[in-house]
């Protein structure tokens, strides 16, 4: 395979992938595995491998890259969707040696299950006011996207790839042309746009429309278009939520505005789970009713809080502990 096999094996290996895996799925991978191929060269250059070829991995090279992994600090979710990866290549040319350490490495990629972010209204609102102070076409962009998320809970990629014709003004509906796991798992689905991105919606619409005028563009269908007419890649929507969460002084992931419709969404009524699953395209209730129970957890947190200070402003006589005779040694 020449002096770089492994590159050589992901170009062969990600070739038989295409028309299986979505073109998203494929882009990721593609861009995983040419991470791995950097990783897997840095340790043969240290003399930790002895190879990068993967017909030719052995135990005690994988060994190596997982106390790579380790020594990075990397989490159990990411190390398994790594090794994943690894593996299918190495089985693609007959070497199992992965599978057979499956047992051994179990323990190393157990994922806990992660916690679940979304913002709350005082974020959320800071972080749309902020996005009103970015100029020119990405200032429309990230207005846009600060809008539309929380109030679809469509994910990153299902709005960066949509088409324009998608957006229907008139009945104020989003079809999710590019749903994840389409083609296997996933179902494309008609969401509603909340009243809440309809301005913001149709600002976007009349900016988008100037915009491919000045270009000269015709006929272009990416709802969220380059200047070359073509959809965004997902590393400059990331950008761009980066600039916004530098000015809004606020962390946040694109996602975390789909869990914020639906804890928004379940917390105006629970009945509504049901809807909120539909809109989020999960494939079955019991995702959502557990997507809402972690949620409900944090938000028990807070309910317990407003409802002490309620008592409390009414008039509760509270005892507070002298500080200089009692220290609890907790800071």
């Amino acid at each position: 395979m020449g002096r770089r096999p492994f590159s050589g094996a992901v170009k062969e290996y990600m070739t038989s992938r295409k028309g299986i895996i979505a073109e998203t799925t494929y882009v990721e991978e593609d861009r995983k595995l040419r991470y791995i191929e950097r990783t897997l060269e840095q340790l043969r250059h240290e003399k930790k491998i002895r190879t990068t070829d993967p017909r030719l991995l052995q135990r005690t090279d994988i060994q190596a890259y997982l106390e790579w992994m380790k020594a990075k600090g990397l989490d159990p979710e990411t190390k398994a969707k790594y090794l994943n990866l690894l593996n299918g290549v190495c089985s693609y040319y007959g070497n199992y040696t992965l599978q057979q350490m499956k047992r051994d490495i179990k323990s190393l990629t157990k994922r806990p299950r992660k916690p679940i972010h979304w913002l709350n209204e005082d974020d959320l609102s800071r972080i749309q006011e902020c996005a009103k102070t970015i100029g020119g076409w990405t200032g429309e962009v990230c207005q846009f996207l600060v809008a539309f998320y929380p109030a679809t809970g469509v994910r990153p990629s299902e709005l960066r790839l949509a088409w324009v014709e998608d957006v229907d003004i008139k009945e104020w509906t989003f079809f999710v042309r590019f749903p994840k796991g389409l083609g296997s798992y996933g179902e494309q689905r008609t969401v509603c746009i909340l009243p809440q991105a309809r301005e913001a919606t149709l600002k976007y619409l009349l900016a988008r429309e100037r915009r491919l005028k000045e270009k000269g563009l015709v006929g272009v269908r990416a709802l969220i278009p380059t200047q070359e007419g073509k959809p965004y890649a997902s590393g400059r929507f990331r950008a761009m939520k980066s600039k916004v969460e530098d000015l809004a002084g606020v962390k946040f992931r694109l996602k975390d505005f789909r869990s914020t419709f639906a804890t928004q969404s379940a917390m105006i009524d629970p009945n509504l789970i049901p809807d909120v699953s539909a809109a989020l395209g999960h494939t079955n209730l019991e995702t959502t009713q557990r997507f809402y129970a972690q949620m409900d957890r944090g938000n028990a947190v807070r309910r317990l809080e407003d409802a002490w200070k309620r008592k409390i402003g009414a008039g509760t006589k509270t005892v507070l502990i002298p500080q200089d005779k009692y220290m609890s040694g907790y800071a």
